[in-house]
């Protein structure tokens, strides 16, 4: 049979869906000539038909396939993926709205920015601001423990200060821990949380840290480990740092049992996001 197909307009009538038509209702489309005897007629070549059909004709049976719209139905050309690729979408969207904490800047174009770049503006931005932001806590000539590197500003910056710094960190995303969530996939898929992680957080950070480390030929120190193999350690620290106190313990108990290792070691605890410093009256 010669009939063409009837053509069908997905919107926008651009270049790309022009590309999409053109395997899913291709328009120079010929009906092929009709077998006497047919093991399976499959109506509608959706998610389900367009497997069923190529996996009986893939065991040798003889399969017609009917559809008179688009091949893939409504899951391949207006539902499921499209709408996935809007969300992948967004997701970009957000990563680069979120991306200067990881040195990035986003402007006419995706730029990095090195120690030596230009200033990145956001309310987190505390750079020139860092005795503000621990409180003027007197760093220099302290031994202090960084935990948690990060992209190390932290770090960098109270070497800066005139402290010894080393910085504590987990080796890699299999080392962290996570309240377990039903629905999270730290829960439901611990494998594929770490790896996830892995690849979008811990190891881009790592990567920055130590690139930041060489371009400010820092001598700072970095140990991956275990916070809670502190007391094994053949080293003292006056103070440690962290951003927050679920970088250090991830449950009341634990906390409470870190802090009393700290107080027995005669070691300072400064958390900034709690304002908590046990070297005070009301931290003690």
């Amino acid at each position: 049979m010669s009939v063409p197909l009837a053509p069908v307009l997905v919107k926008p009538a651009d270049a790309h869906n022009a590309r999409l038509v053109s395997h899913v209702h291709p328009p120079d489309w010929q009906y092929p000539t009709p077998a006497p005897c047919y093991y399976l007629v499959v109506i509608g070549a959706s998610t389900a038909g367009l497997p069923t059909a190529a996996g009986a004709a893939g065991l040798g049976a003889k399969v017609a396939l009917v559809e008179k719209g688009l091949l893939g139905g409504d899951c391949l050309n207006v539902g499921c993926v499209p709408s996935k690729a809007i969300i992948r979408c967004s997701r970009a969207v957000l990563d680069a709205r979120e991306a200067g904490p990881f040195g990035v800047r986003v402007g006419s174009r995706v730029e990095v920015d090195f120690p030596d770049g230009t200033s990145i503006p956001g309310c987190w931005d505390i750079r020139g601001r860092f005795d503000e932001y621990i409180g003027r806590y007197p760093l220099a000539g302290k031994t202090v423990l960084d935990v948690g590197t990060a992209t190390g500003f932290l770090a960098f910056s109270a070497e800066a200060a005139g402290a010894q710094v080393t910085a504590l960190d987990a080796r890699d995303a299999g080392q962290f821990e996570r309240i377990p969530f039903r629905d999270s996939r730290y829960h439901r898929d611990r494998s594929a949380w770490i790896s996830h992680f892995e690849a979008t957080s811990h190891r881009p950070l790592k990567n920055g840290f130590w690139h930041a480390w060489h371009r400010l030929q820092s001598k700072v120190e970095v140990i991956y480990a275990s916070a809670g193999k502190l007391h094994s350690w053949d080293r003292r620290f006056d103070v440690v740092l962290v951003w927050a106190a679920d970088r250090l313990a991830r449950s009341v108990r634990h906390f409470l049992e870190v802090l009393d290792e700290l107080n027995r070691l005669n070691i300072e605890f400064v958390s900034f996001r709690e304002n908590l410093d046990t070297g005070g009256p009301l931290g003690r």
